[in-house]
């Protein structure tokens, strides 16, 4: 899949510890309007718990993520994946703070405190 000239690596696999990993490789490139996009990796470390890395260029940030399966289910109407949810809330966040600024661990819902377009915009972009 390509978006404005940037090639998009989707994998999916087991994860050492047997959850799903979802990671969004979009390094292969830059878009014509900005800078590299950074590499989104999220593992499922257990039911209800990710652990998602941000890298860009050579520095990376870990955060700890929990939603449950009704937040999933009340943002996705149950047509994505947990993992995918986590990684498109990290884009969001990303397109607004760098990844040093993201908490270390937080709870999904967390965003929307900070973010109050967070569950609209997220519905919108998973509804495409």
């Amino acid at each position: 899949m390509s978006r404005s000239g940037v090639r998009v690596n989707r994998k999916r696999a087991a994860g050492p510890r047997g959850g799903h990993v979802c990671t969004i490789d979009e390094a292969a490139g830059r878009r014509s309007d900005g800078p590299m996009q950074p590499t989104i990796h999220v593992e499922e470390l257990r039911p209800s718990e990710f652990q998602v890395t941000v890298i860009e260029g050579a520095s990376r940030s870990t955060h700890t993520v929990t939603v449950d399966d009704a937040y999933t289910r009340t943002l996705t109407n149950g047509a994505v994946a947990t993992t995918e949810l986590v990684r498109r809330s990290f884009e969001f966040l990303l397109e607004r703070e760098p990844k040093e600024s993201i908490l270390t661990t937080f709870a999904l819902p967390v965003i929307g405190r900070y973010f109050p377009e967070y569950e609209r915009e997220i519905r919108r972009r998973l509804a495409r």
